[in-house]
């Protein structure tokens, strides 16, 4: 005797929790936060001699020491250290001082993590603007307007005006869209007779 196991059946519980959890859906409110955090960051990292923990570790000799300053648009972000020692265990010195450099740098931008989380909080709407649907919905039809910019024809003049005139019977709606008729653009003009013929 064979025994037949029917499929689990999923809770619409857990349907709901998988896709609250699908961040790849554009509308999804994550996304606007992701979209948030994205972007160019021009950071300043300028690594110098670290003479004060020199002065203080002057008994030990050997010592190496790097300070690196991280900086955006002139303001200190952060600040980081890093030393060590070059003595006869140490095969390769140079390696040693570049990662001691480097280990400033990382330190630096470590340290400076809050500092650019309370600038990002203080940022302006100007400098960090999202882009919405809607958007560039406005931006194509733009663009669109642009591109169709050529005048009405004089066979779309007359034709239009006949169309008004017969279809509109209040005088102040027929007086006002007869006097917008010279204005409109070739593909306004189309979809005007288009209202008409439908």
């Amino acid at each position: 005797m064979k025994t037949i196991y029917k499929n689990k059946v999923e809770s619409p519980y857990q349907n709901m929790s998988k896709k609250a959890y699908d961040f790849q859906n554009p509308k999804h409110p994550i996304n606007e936060e992701i979209i948030k955090n994205t972007g160019t960051l021009n950071l300043t990292a300028t690594v110098k001699q670290d003479s004060p923990t020199l002065s203080v570790l002057k008994a030990t000799p050997g010592v190496v020491a790097f300070v690196c300053t991280l900086m955006k648009d002139n303001v200190v972000l952060g600040e980081g250290r890093s030393h060590t020692i070059i003595n006869q265990n140490n095969k390769y010195f140079e390696r040693s001082i570049r990662f001691t450099s480097n280990a400033s740098i990382i330190d630096s931008v470590v340290k400076s993590i809050k500092t650019m989380d309370a600038l990002f909080l203080n940022k302006t709407n100007q400098e960090k603007e999202i882009v919405t649907d809607e958007d560039i919905h406005e931006a194509k039809l733009e663009m669109e307007r642009e591109e169709n910019k050529e005048n009405i024809t004089d066979k779309q003049k007359s034709f239009l005006t006949q169309l008004v005139n017969t279809n509109i019977a209040d005088e102040d709606e027929k007086g006002r869209f007869l006097s917008n008729i010279p204005d409109l653009t070739k593909s306004e003009a189309n979809k005007a007779i288009q209202s008409f013929q439908k």
